[in-house]
């Protein structure tokens, strides 16, 4: 039921390698390419929850269900079945989990 469409330049930047041009820009908003270059989101989000885990002191992982694609795909037949055009932003966090099982 989720639609995908990804692009060789979507899967590349997915693991990390970014165009010349997004590294500059990174680097205009004082985000050392270092700190991205060569590292895969799941892992950059991975860096950040445990970030906001330890800030909160609560383990987010403890609240994954199992079956989370499972539980995505009835989300999103929900907030289509509901009109929502937010859907993406609802699902964001649980996607960068299992986006390295898409690929």
């Amino acid at each position: 039921y989720i639609v995908c469409l990804f692009t060789t330049s979507d899967v590349r930047e997915e693991m990390g390698f970014y165009h010349e041009e997004t590294l500059e820009e990174c680097e205009m908003l004082g985000i050392p390419r270092e700190s991205v270059e060569n590292i895969p989101h799941h892992q950059l989000f991975r860096e950040l929850v445990n970030t906001v885990e330890k800030k909160v002191q609560c383990s987010y992982i403890d609240f994954i269900p199992d079956d989370f694609s499972g539980v995505m795909v009835k989300a999103q037949k929900e907030c289509v079945a509901k009109g929502k055009i937010g859907l993406l932003a609802s699902l964001y966090f649980g996607s960068e989990l299992i986006v390295p099982s898409i690929y």
